[in-house]
């Protein structure tokens, strides 16, 4: 439902899928998954006043699992990506081996991973993240070997596209791993885009 607000804490606030999460926000209400202490959504929940405030992994993460399927239209993940355990991957969004797309979300607050995929047919397209959180963090991490995550036509918080080590070294945006294919993307906040070309890319999306 547009406006609904997920506001989750600790290493116990985690949204696991195995079946079909469909979340359909609008630009005006968008879908929130974000911290307890997040007074600036859905007002004072904890009901501390201004005595606590957010920070990144204050909750875990929203998890596809094997054989799931999603779709996330008008977004927002903040605050997430808490690791309390050996396997935990310190993301927001992670999908493995599911089915999962998203359209016009915006990432934000994160420590470590954005989105995490591991063998998961993952579209991301339209969406934000920032370039200029505390450390750098990834944006988008493919743990996969196989399948590429299609990141087309997001905005990553500068005209240069995301950094990637091989494929876009002068990119001053968000950084992503190998095997993500972010071309085009937006040079601008708006969602404009311009011809671009790579030399390298997937044969397949």
């Amino acid at each position: 439902t547009p406006g609904t607000i997920f506001k989750l804490t600790g290493c116990g606030g985690k949204v696991n899928i195995d079946g079909t999460l469909t979340g359909l926000g609008t630009e005006e209400n968008p879908i929130a998954f974000t911290s307890l202490k997040d007074d600036t959504r859905g007002g004072d929940t904890n009901g501390d006043a201004a005595a606590s405030a957010p920070h990144p992994s204050d909750w875990g993460y929203v998890h596809f699992n094997t054989g799931s399927t999603g779709t996330l239209e008008h977004v927002f993940f903040g605050y997430g990506g808490v690791g309390c355990s050996g396997y935990d991957t310190y993301t927001m969004l992670r999908a493995s081996e599911a089915l999962v797309d998203v359209e016009y979300a915006t990432f934000d607050a994160y420590r470590w991973n954005a989105v995490y995929s591991a063998e998961a047919r993952l579209k991301i397209h339209r969406s934000k993240f920032r370039n200029d959180l505390s450390d750098n963090p990834m944006a988008i991490r493919n743990a996969g070997s196989r399948l590429w995550v299609d990141a087309r036509h997001n905005w990553w918080g500068d005209a240069s596209g995301p950094y990637q080590l091989t494929r876009n070294p002068f990119g001053t945006g968000a950084p992503v791993t190998d095997l993500v294919w972010f071309l085009p993307w937006a040079v601008h906040e708006s969602g404009t885009e311009v011809n671009q070309v790579l030399v390298d890319g997937p044969k397949r999306v």
